[in-house]
This record gives structure tokens, sequence and C-alpha cells, in this order.
């Protein structure tokens, strides 16, 4: 068998040298690497809650990346290619934006060049996620380096080869994706048993494997996040040049809060004048809120389009429209994990920004929560079912364990409501009334908290069991 080539990725030489090494680039110029280096300026200038941070962020992100892509190659399919991209997109912004934060005062101190900053920050993260030569597909002329080890030592020459469908086992992107498969492989799609007598492995394949970790797949999902990298590099431009204040703890929470949602805020007005008429009234009711400012309204803001946009399309969806996921709403027995799940997935999918997760605990007393983190700020929403009383006075009785979760962070929170209430003679309440705002002042607080309630209809008849009827105006 031919030895592996040392100019392709996959090959891997772990060496100590304690010299710089030489390469020699195609032109004939020399270049030497693990020169002495100094620390890098704009690192020195980071403060440790700002490395902790970063790490708290990144580390957590890879969890949930983990997590999404588990689900991903889960069932009894293999996934389209295509599947992946939202998972690794959400994780590709949210580094970004949590080191454009961090590194702001640095680059502003140092009279650096924002662009060149901004944009070494989003070429390095997709290099760290995608490895090397994900702008390349497979066919492409590369430059590769091929090392020997002689008399003097290691020497590097750049040589021009052909890229394969090769891997790269050093980057995040085949790190995650290879998890995930085998985790596919141990719960979803066991492999079948060793044929006896022979070696093992001799009846496996591993062509569904490098359909997904290959240079064409990497070069794939990297070309498809690159441009809402450059959107967020278009954002950090216009927010590096704004002057820095007094007080900067202030406006690095607004910056990257604005980073998370505010841009997209901008965009992503709600087609629907019901759920615009609607949010406007919300907005209204919480102009008063101490917190409700600057980047804790953006991303509050965000959510609640979201939540609202959620509540509309639940209201509207047909069986067929929304398949199994949003089959609860037409049972009886409905719970509120089911609204817990059907919301997650909807935010997930549809929320770009944030990280959303659930927490489930205590079963038996009824708890179901969604929290959206921006940050440092977070928003809880609590999700009930309710089987007797729906209207706002019924609902009460739910607000103060919604509240009691804004007791360590800003006074803004949600309250929804599975309603599986039934009466003789029942009307589907119409949207704008299904969304409203309580406020609530703890014994011993001064200030007021805030609640977005929201109710999603359930126990609903389907389309095959209602009656046909004449419209009346009292049917309309």
């Amino acid at each position: 068998m031919d030895r592996v080539s040392q100019t392709d990725p996959i090959w891997r030489v772990t060496v100590t040298q304690k010299d710089p090494i030489p390469v020699t680039r195609l032109n004939g110029e020399v270049f030497w690497v693990n020169t002495p280096t100094t620390s890098e300026p704009d690192d020195a200038v980071l403060g440790p809650e700002d490395e902790l941070r970063i790490t708290e962020v990144t580390l957590r992100g890879q969890s949930e990346l983990r997590a999404e892509l588990e689900t991903v190659f889960g069932g009894s399919d293999w996934p389209q290619s295509s599947t992946i991209i939202a998972p690794f997109r959400r994780y590709g912004i949210k580094i970004f934006d949590v080191n454009a934060v961090a590194y702001r005062k640095a680059v502003l101190a140092q009279d650096k060049d924002s662009d060149e900053a901004l944009r070494s920050m989003a070429r390095n993260l997709l290099d760290v996620i995608f490895g090397r030569e994900w702008e390349r597909s497979p066919g492409e002329q590369v430059v590769r380096t091929n090392w020997q080890c002689g008399a003097k030592g290691w020497r590097g020459t750049e040589v021009v080869v052909i890229a394969g469908d090769d891997p790269d086992p050093n980057c995040l992107f085949h790190k995650l994706i290879a998890d995930a498969i085998q985790y596919r492989y141990r719960f979803h799609a066991i492999l079948p048993e060793p044929i006896l007598g022979e070696p093992p492995g001799i009846n496996l394949s591993n062509l569904e494997w490098w359909r997904y970790i290959g240079l064409e797949q990497r070069h794939n999902v990297a070309m498809a996040i690159k441009p809402y990298l450059e959107d967020r590099v278009a954002h950090w431009q216009f927010a590096y040049a704004t002057p820095a204040t007094g007080h900067e703890d202030s406006m690095q929470q607004r910056s990257q809060a604005e980073s998370i949602c505010g841009a997209d805020s901008k965009r992503e007005k709600s087609g629907d004048p019901i759920v615009q008429r609607i949010m406007a009234k919300v907005i209204r009711d919480l102009e008063h809120n101490e917190h409700y400012t600057n980047g804790v309204r953006a991303a509050f803001d965000s959510l609640l389009l979201q939540v609202l946009t959620f509540c509309a399309d639940r209201l509207d969806a047909s069986p067929a429209e929304i398949g199994e996921r949003g089959g609860y709403r037409f049972r009886p027995d409905a719970r509120e994990w089911d609204l817990q799940a059907d919301l997650r997935e909807w935010l997930r999918g549809n929320f770009r920004h944030g990280e959303v997760r659930t927490e489930i605990s205590g079963i038996a007393t009824g708890r179901a929560d969604i929290y959206v983190s921006f940050g440092g700020t977070r928003f809880i929403l609590e999700l009930k079912k309710e089987e007797s009383n729906a209207s706002p006075a019924g609902l009460h009785k739910y607000l103060g364990q919604a509240v009691a979760y804004q007791a360590t962070n800003v006074r803004l929170g949600f309250l929804g409501v599975l309603d599986l209430t039934r009466t003789p003679g029942y009307t589907i309440p119409h949207l704008e009334e299904n969304v409203w705002v309580e406020e609530v002042r703890p014994d011993s607080e001064a200030r007021t908290r805030h609640i977005v309630v929201f109710r999603v209809t359930g126990n609903l008849s389907r389309p095959s069991s209602i009656r046909q009827y004449t419209a009346g105006p009292e049917n309309c």
C-alpha cells in the first residue's frame, strides 16, 4: 500500500523543535514558523472578565451545537446535508459577537484598523470551525506544505496539488459531526455485527460518514454561513465607530444586545398588521419599566416579535400544515411540555440570535420553562396549561412564579398558557385577546415587574369533525 502523502490534510506529525522552522514558498521566499513571539497586543488588553465571558459563551455554544447535531442525526434516515447549516450559523454568529464585544476596547485603544480587525476575526473563526481550505472545492488547485525532517531538522516546502474531498480532523466541524455520527450509530442506526471469520469492519462502509465531513461539505456549509458573518462585520464596523462614553460597561451590554438582535430587529418587521398592532400596544405598556431600555429593549423586542409570530401561526395553522409537532393543539389531554417543545423548536429555527435552552424540573409540580439569554441579560418564558379558567383574572395564579425568576435579572418576562378550556358556545379568541401585559409589584419592592402573557388555544376541533352550518354574524 502506498504511503499516505504528507501533503494530505489528514497527515499529522507531532514534532518538538526549539529552533524556528523554515518554509520555502512557491516564489522561493523563505519564512520562518515557530519564531518567538510576544503576546498579541489585543489579547494583552483583554481583562479577565472578557476572557471568562468568551470562554463561557464558546463552551456553552459548543454544547448547544453538539445537542442540535445529535438531534439532526437522530431518527431513522440520514439527514440532508443542508440541515446542519442553521446550527453552525447560530454558533458562528454567537461566537463572533462575543469576541467583537470583548475586543472593541482593545481595537479602539490601540488605534487599529477596525475593518481589518473585524474581517480577520471572521476569517479566523471560519478557519477554526471549518479547518483549512474551506474556501476551496474538490478538484481545485490548493497550496499545501510538504514537511521533511533531515539533518538540520524540519523544513517545509510549499507545493501545488489538486484537492480531494479531504476532511480536516483538526477543525471543530469534523469533531462535532463525527461525534454526532457516532451518536447515530449507537442509538439510531446500530452497526451490524461483524462477519464471522472476516476482519472487523469488513462489512461496513464509511460512505455516509464521508459525505458529511469531506472538503465539499465543509466548503458548502462555510460559504452558506459566511454572508451572515459579513452582516455582523458590517454591524460592528458601525458599533466600533461610535464614540465610547464614560459608561463603558453599559455600552458593552448595549452593543452586545444590539449585535445579537438590534440590526435584525430593524429588518424583521412582521408583515401581519395584527401582530404589528399587538406589538405596539405591548411596547407602550412596557415603556415605564426601568429595565426596558437600550440593549435590553432591543433584545426583548426581538424575542417578543418571535413569540407573537408563533401565536399567530399556531392560531392559523391547519393540522396538515404543521404536522405532528402541532398535533397537541387538537388533543384535550395536551400538556405544557408539548407547548414547550413546539415553541422551543420555533425559536431554534427562526430566532437567529440569543441562546435558547429549556429546563424541565419537578415535573410533578408542572414546571416547564424556556430560557433565552442575550449575553448577561436573560428572559424566561414560564409555560403552563389551563383547563378551567384561562381568562386574565384566572391566570393571575401563575404570575407569582413567573415574576420570581426576575429576582436576579431584568424585570421582564413571559408567561405562556396552553388554553384547554371549553364551554358551550365557545368561540376561539381573537389573536389580540390572547396577548396582554401584567404588572406585578411584590410586597417587598417599590418597583414594578412586567410579564407579557400569551395564550395558545388548544383542545381544538379538527376540520374533519366540524359540522357544516350557515355563518351568521354571531359565528363570524
